[in-house]
């Protein structure tokens, strides 16, 4: 299983006034559901907000309205859209 801590700690470094980490995952794989409860676990030593959000299947979409914050962080939204529509294929 993959050690969570460095992970945050390297987003606290790198954008020490992150709040909030949002996180895509489906809950029909144990292995994420449980990867998620570490996350948010840990994320409290980091003083960090989970925001999750379930996907099930590859009819599943994500929305981005016009808002300046989600637009300015599309590259990260596509990478892990990306890489989870390669799962379900």
């Amino acid at each position: 299983m993959i050690n969570i801590e460095p992970q945050l700690k390297l987003i606290v470094d790198i954008l020490p006034h992150a709040e909030k980490i949002g996180m895509i995952y489906n809950p029909a794989e144990a292995n994420l559901v449980e990867i998620l409860r570490r996350v948010k676990e840990a994320a409290k030593d980091f003083n960090l907000e989970i925001i999750e959000a379930v996907i099930s299947s590859s009819n599943d979409i994500i929305v981005i309205s016009n808002d300046n914050t989600a637009l300015s962080s599309i590259q990260g939204i596509t990478k892990i859209a990306s890489a989870l529509w390669y799962q379900f294929l």
